[in-house]
């Protein structure tokens, strides 16, 4: 059994777990067993408690008095059921029974504060590590519990000042080795105002050091006690709180996968797929992930997992619905972003505590050109987070309590605040103008020296714009230097401003030049290339493109972008070669049909059915849902070229063909909740 289980062999050893007790209903490690598979593979909490409470009361029985074993068991099943209520419940009964057993154990002590903690009742939690630090005032364990107790509640000057010398008290104790819950403390504690380490540094050196611990364990009990999920899961939160926020804004938004990820995104999916590979049903892990789709752009596999999330765990889970309004909010379909709010209220009605709830409404509002309901949205949301008070915040993958529910992070903060500038100045009156300038200054006393400041920077200098300030909108946004986050954004939006307003192709094109200098990766290089085709500056732009593909060959996006930058140049020959030549890559197997596009251009039709033929000989794997939706193209473009060519009847078998296929495509669609149904219906409609 425990060798089917460190092989991730789920269903031999759910078989075996369940044979032993058949035969033994007592027995502890079968017992053990099926509830941890109840949980990591089946997202079944229900079942789990029922197994707990079993498993609890086997060993009372079987080994009365080891309250080490009923320790280990309350921690092993608390770290991974994702903060689940009625789970939390029955292994803080069982701690809070053993302690009154066994008083003054300062384990028994230290595990009842982290089971309140874990249930978000800090005050209580607070008393309970006091209790284990007046038993042994050395406690490791015991001081951290205190310090998270802290970092919980309302931060002020006096208070941090106490944490600060808390954690380095603790530094000391663990002989300044660093420790991965001191390091993730710590990244809480800095202030971005102040010239010292980085949180995500911080972050960084924790997620690694605790990753360095599992080395050389097998997967089982002793495997996810060391890991932690939920520790895990608080350091990811932690480092999304630290990512930028894409600006839509801004022009040539291009997905590079890897390439363009910031470094937060890739340790935040790192500790997401260690923990999904052991714990597929993890809640909270998948609700993060789902999270992570939705920074990373990847909008279809962000809804996906949230409807795997609402089918699993069902329609009461909020945060799912809210974050499918968010997304909703950014693919620009408030209507259907407006129903999901709706269902979450009803739901959940304390959902209207949330300022995120009235953050996405208010701008689902103004888009609505309901600008007075959209502004006392917005003040509603910036009520509830409490104005001007900034205080730290749990992770964000934890079921909302009450003081939870009042807590958005500092990019949603920034969001709400830009948010109300501008519909303060949409609404035209003396008074909102002077308002808006008045939160302006706010928000930059608030946000200075911080990540966020970019993105104000940016707005500030959009506003700038409406004035008809240009200098002041080129020099707001050149104060942005390189190290900071939303340089991209701020060199972007400095090109259009040269282009736009200025007519000055030389002003555009050097920014351009600045940022590869800056940053010379095929991203940029890529924007580059797109700046001077936007100028018909075709050459340069096929120079600028060549270097991107030359970093990263098989990326399809960069191959692309290149081969359509000899047709727009004209340059069919070098064209129709490197066509040819980069279609023989299997990453860019999908430039055929660029290929067959310029035949077709060039009026060589039976060049360019050879090259679809072959397309359609390619074969299709069912369970390819790109390859299907790339059939549809190419027997599309098939039809195109027998009607230039004028075989009008393969045309239509081509048509034919291809109306089969989007009827596979939608069928699959609506099963797998992965694309958008609507979309799919456009392409039959033609």
């Amino acid at each position: 059994m425990d060798l089917q289980l460190s092989a991730l062999d789920w269903d031999h050893s759910l078989d075996t777990s369940i044979r032993v007790i058949t035969l033994e209903s007592f027995n502890v490690a079968a017992l053990r067993t099926k509830a941890l598979l109840h949980i990591v593979r089946e997202s079944n909490m229900k079942a789990a408690t029922v197994t707990l409470q079993q498993l609890l009361a086997s060993a009372e029985r079987i080994e009365p008095g080891n309250h080490r074993l009923l320790l280990e068991i309350c921690q092993l099943f608390s770290r991974i059921c994702s903060r689940n209520l009625d789970l939390l419940q029955v292994t803080l009964q069982c701690i809070e029974k053993v302690n009154q057993q066994n008083p003054g154990n300062v384990c028994l002590l230290t595990e009842l504060g982290y089971q309140k903690l874990l249930l978000d009742n800090v005050a209580d939690a607070e008393l309970a590590f006091h209790a284990a630090c007046n038993v042994d005032g050395s406690n490791f364990d015991a001081l951290c519990g205190l310090t998270l107790c802290k970092l919980r509640c309302p931060v002020d000057v006096e208070s941090r000042q106490q944490i600060r010398q808390q954690l380095a008290y603790l530094m000391k104790l663990c002989d300044y080795k660093p420790e991965p819950v001191v390091l993730y403390m710590s990244a809480l504690m800095t202030d971005p105002k102040e010239q010292q380490i980085s949180p995500v540094q911080l972050l960084e050196e924790a997620t690694e050091l605790h990753f360095r611990k599992l080395e050389g364990l097998s997967f089982g009990v002793e495997y996810i006690c060391c890991m932690n999920p939920d520790f895990m899961l608080e350091l990811c939160a932690a480092l999304i709180r630290q990512t930028p926020t894409a600006i839509k804004e801004a022009n040539f938004e291009l997905n590079l996968d890897q390439e363009s990820m910031h470094i937060t995104i890739k340790h935040s999916l790192n500790i997401l797929e260690s923990i999904l590979h052991v714990c597929p049903g993890h809640q909270g892990a998948l609700f993060t992930r789902a999270k992570v789709d939705f920074l990373c752009g990847e909008h279809s596999k962000a809804m996906s997992r949230l409807q795997h999330i609402l089918n699993v765990f069902g329609e009461t889970f909020t945060d799912a619905h809210l974050l499918f309004a968010q997304i909703l909010v950014e693919k620009k379909q408030y209507p259907k972003s407006l129903e999901y709010l709706e269902l979450s209220l009803v739901q959940n009605f304390t959902v209207r505590d949330r300022p995120m709830y009235h953050l996405l409404k208010g701008i689902i509002l103004k888009n609505q050109q309901k600008l007075s309901e959209a502004h006392q949205s917005f003040l509603l949301a910036l009520q509830l987070v409490g104005g001007m008070s900034t205080v730290m915040q749990p992770p964000d993958y934890i079921t909302p309590s009450d003081r939870s529910d009042k807590m958005i992070n500092s990019s949603d903060k920034m969001t709400l605040y830009i948010e109300l500038i501008y519909i303060l100045r949409e609404m035209g009156d003396s008074q909102g103008i002077y308002e808006s300038e008045r939160i302006l200054q706010t928000a930059i006393e608030e946000f200075n020296g911080t990540t966020e400041m970019g993105r104000l920077v940016i707005a500030h200098s959009q506003l700038m714009l409406e004035k008809c300030n240009i200098p002041k909108a080129i020099s707001l946004l050149s104060t942005i230097k390189p190290d900071q986050p939303y340089y991209v954004q701020a060199r972007t939006h400095l090109a259009n401003i040269y282009l736009r307003h200025q007519k000055n192709r030389n002003g555009f094109s050097r920014c351009f030049k600045e940022l590869v200098e800056v940053r010379p990766e095929p991203k940029s290089f890529l924007m580059l290339g797109e700046a001077y085709l936007s100028i018909q500056e075709t050459n340069m732009a096929i120079d600028a493109y060549r270097k991107a593909y030359n970093m990263c060959p098989s990326n399809a996006l960069l191959a692309k972008n290149l081969g359509r930058a000899y047709v727009k140049s004209h340059h069919y020959a070098k064209a129709l070669k490197y066509y040819h030549e980069v279609i023989q890559s299997p990453d860019c197997s999908a430039l055929k049909l660029d290929l067959a596009e310029l035949f077709l251009k060039l009026k060589h039709f039976q060049n360019a059915i050879n090259i679809l033929s072959d397309a359609d000989g390619h074969k299709i794997t069912d369970d390819s849902l790109t390859e299907l939706q790339l059939r549809t193209k190419q027997l599309l473009l098939l039809a195109r070229v027998h009607e230039k060519s004028g075989n009008i009847p393969e045309s239509l078998k081509a048509l034919e063909k291809a109306r089969d296929n989007q009827y596979i495509v939608q069928k699959r669609c609506a099963v797998d909740q992965s694309e958008n149904i609507h979309e799919q219906y456009k392409i039959l409609s033609k």
